[in-house]
């Protein structure tokens, strides 16, 4: 067996898998596989160098003739051709003896394959370990694929240090040393050699290619040089097989193993981005002359293309990056690029369509996970779109994407594709341009942006009046009735959600029902109308339920129910709303939601008295903020801003800090456990206020602040609720009390011992 002029690294587990098998009786022939570059033969030296004193190492890398195969096993073992067949020749001498034959560089000889079947059936006490490209496709193979090592996971910044120490990351430092004894991995650089590793797919040899320029190059410099990742010099030793020298040599060699019909078929996948499934291949790459399934296998085989399977059963194929790139290099080299990214655009448009179609169905939540599969494609197909200057390929993609955006919490990334579409300024058709103009309302209110959201409302409202379209106008006047309502402007909100509500009343849509009903119960709310928000909530949540929404549900039940019970001043009911809420969003990942019930968490904790813990809950509720990476809504937005203002009073810049600190570190899983596991000691109740006038318990409270001199302000900071709630509550104590002012609200208080 060769020695390794260089250290091994990694591998662990396939090493330990290699020698198992080769151990095993029932076992004869093993191959490793995996695409070029990823230490196949480096492997299996390491599973062979120790314990096997039999095996005989065979390099038919340069082995162009499958005929020749045999004869330089032959000679490799010593046995001079004397005019008998070469399988003669073999079986006489491996027939008595335990051998294993490790034959490394095999795919450019596969159909050499058949010699190997009649090999072992000739030499029963021989074992084959066979390192290729391709599985060798014969009885009794045990394939081990070789893939590239993981990539190091992405940390937050300041514990990078925890995720340099993976296969990857020792690899580039020990080949980096190797030419720099001094180099070495610290807080400077840990983040750009972990960006390094990702960049290049976890692939050791363009590691290894990579490594050998650190004596030349920093490592941002060399990271810069991977933007293109075919591009990296050729750093690698003068003794390397030249197929191994660059990651481009390494590619055109698999390359060139392939018929035409599956270059061809190599060279139209490239186009996809972050892979794709079966039907997209057939339906995209087929033209009629081409087996797309034939040669899919054959790529497989090749171990260009990986299949994995995902959890509903569906295949799905994808290509290391650097090998897309290759294979991009090669479609637009052979003049098919226009037509092969015209037809992907149009796939991936109605895929996009036909799940926009599925918005308003139980349908809706498997379309969107389908969505997120593809994300890089319909991105892909968009950039296409904005190069070609074609606006209505482009917003009729925006418009499509609109719920995926929308209720999977990517409204950054679709306000920036449509904003970029809308840019080009070309005609467009009438629909599209309506459709267009709603997408982007609702994303810029998304992100906070309230004067664009409704300068955009507004004009798309009046093009779906022109175009007599009801349902569309309704949903147009819910979201002016939500900026209104937002402005705290409930007379025009009411408006707004009236008209709504009579068009999908007439057309008998529940959606829309579902959302008006949503909608006023939101408005009764901040009118201090807590009974009627309940009712209206609870209405809504029935029909959601009814139509089987998750998102929706997440929405009503029991986030806005929580806030409604906090406002009432009944605290226990609040907090099992908030973490029903937080236990269905965490589950979804909604991540917007989780923020918002542990906000809701923090006040009540808050109003307990235990600052710490809401200090803990808000912290990581922020943390939450950090990781949707987009504005939260508007409410929510107020939820956390009111929490934090009355929070930091109590608590202190300096003892938040450290909390938030704490929580940056910790195990979210665990924080979310330990959030649902709370509760809270009841207090006994307070006396209840003379018969007949009903004032609630949250009411009895505000009347005894009231007594106590304390202003609207100051009772909203010590209850955490919202100035315009106090206004209310004070205006239903003074009717419920039967007087008019504050002073005589007072007096009743102190004449009968509220105060």
């Amino acid at each position: 067996m060769p020695a390794p002029r260089t250290s091994f690294v990694g591998r662990e587990r396939e090493v330990g898998l290699v020698q198992a098998l080769v151990r095993r009786g029932d076992v004869r022939l093993v191959t490793l596989t995996g695409p070029g570059g990823v230490g196949k033969t480096r492997t299996a030296i390491r599973a062979v160098s120790s314990g096997f004193p039999s095996a005989q190492f065979v390099d038919l890398a340069d082995v162009q003739e499958p005929a020749l195969v045999l004869p330089t096993i032959a000679a490799a073992l010593g046995v001079r051709p004397d005019g008998r067949p070469v399988l003669d020749n073999l079986r006489a001498v491996l027939r008595d003896d335990d051998f294993l034959l490790v034959l490394d560089n095999f795919e450019q000889v596969q159909p050499a394959a058949a010699a190997l079947a009649d090999l072992l059936d000739a030499c029963p006490n021989v074992k084959l370990l066979v390192t290729s490209r391709v599985v060798l496709g014969i009885p009794g193979e045990h394939v081990v694929d070789i893939r590239p090592f993981p990539l190091p996971p992405t940390r937050p910044p300041g514990a990078e240090m925890q995720a340099v120490d993976t296969d990857a990351c020792r690899l580039f430092l020990d080949r980096a040393q190797a030419l720099d004894p001094e180099f070495a991995i610290d807080d400077a650089n840990a983040r750009t050699i972990i960006d390094i590793c990702q960049r290049l797919d976890g692939l050791p040899l363009a590691i290894e290619l990579a490594a050998a320029w650190v004596s030349v190059l920093a490592p941002g410099a060399l990271l810069a040089q991977l933007e293109h990742r075919l591009a990296l010099p050729s750093g690698g030793s003068l003794g390397a097989p030249q197929r191994q020298r660059s990651l481009r040599d390494t590619i055109s060699w698999s390359y060139g193993l392939l018929g035409a019909p599956a270059q061809a078929l190599f060279r139209r996948v490239a186009v996809f981005n972050g892979g794709w499934s079966l039907d997209a291949g057939m339906q995209m790459c087929g033209d009629g002359s081409l087996d797309v399934l034939q040669e899919l296998r054959a790529l497989v085989a090749n171990s260009l293309v990986r299949r994995t399977d995902s959890p509903h059963g569906d295949s799905r194929y994808t290509l290391l990056e650097m090998v897309r790139e290759f294979g991009v290099e090669r479609l637009q080299q052979g003049g098919e690029a226009g037509a092969i990214r015209q037809r992907h655009a149009a796939y991936f448009l109605a895929l996009a369509e036909h799940a926009e179609a599925k918005q308003n169905t139980i349908e809706r939540e498997a379309w969107l996970d389908r969505l997120e599969a593809e994300q890089g494609n319909l991105h892909g197909a968009l950039e296409w779109a904005l190069a070609q200057g074609d606006a209505e390929i482009a917003l009729r993609l925006c418009a499509a994407m609109l719920p995926f955006w929308q209720f999977r919490f990517h409204a950054t990334v679709g306000r920036d594709w449509v904003r970029r579409a809308l840019a080009l300024g070309n005609d467009v058709s009438a629909p599209v341009m309506r459709k267009a103009l709603f997408c982007a309302g609702t994303l810029a209110y998304m992100e906070g942006d309230r004067a664009e959201a409704e300068a955009l409302f507004a004009d798309a409202l009046l093009h779906y009046q022109e175009a007599d379209d009801p349902e569309m106008t309704g949903r147009v006047e819910l979201a002016l009735g939500r900026l209104a309502w937002d402005d705290d402007d409930l007379a025009a909100a009411r408006r707004w959600f009236d008209s709504a509500k009579l068009r999908f009343a007439g057309r008998g849509d529940e959606v829309g029902l579902a959302h008006t009903l949503h909608y006023e119960g939101l408005v009764a709310f901040k009118d201090g109308d807590f009974p009627q928000a309940e009712a209206s909530l609870r209405e809504a949540l029935t029909m959601w339920r009814a139509l089987g929404f998750s998102w929706e549900l997440a929405q009503c039940i029991p986030g806005h129910l929580a806030d409604v019970a906090r406002a009432e001043g009944n605290l226990t009911e609040a907090m099992i709303l908030y973490q029903e809420c937080l236990r269905f969003n965490w589950d979804r990942q909604y991540l917007e939601d989780v923020s918002w019930s542990l906000a809701g968490l923090s006040l009540v904790a808050a109003a307990d008295g235990q600052v710490d813990q809401a200090g803990r809950l808000m912290a990581l509720a922020n943390r939450f903020e950090e990781l949707l990476g987009a504005t939260l809504t508007p409410h929510i937005r107020r939820l956390h801003d009111l929490a934090l203002g009355m929070l930091m009073e109590r608590i202190g810049d300096e003892r938040f800090a450290q909390i938030h600190a704490s929580v940056r570190s910790a195990d979210l899983a665990a924080e979310i456990g330990a959030a649902l596991a709370l509760t809270r000691s009841e207090t006994p109740p307070k006396a209840p206020s003379p018969s007949g006038f009903g004032l609630t318990q949250r009411e009895r409270e505000v009347l005894r602040m009231m007594a106590s001199g304390k202003s609207n302000q100051e009772i909203a900071d010590v209850l955490f609720v919202s100035l315009g709630t106090v206004k209310v509550h004070v205006t239903h104590v003074l009717a419920k009390l039967g007087v008019k002012s504050r002073s005589a609200a007072t007096d009743y208080a102190h004449r009968h011992n509220l105060a």
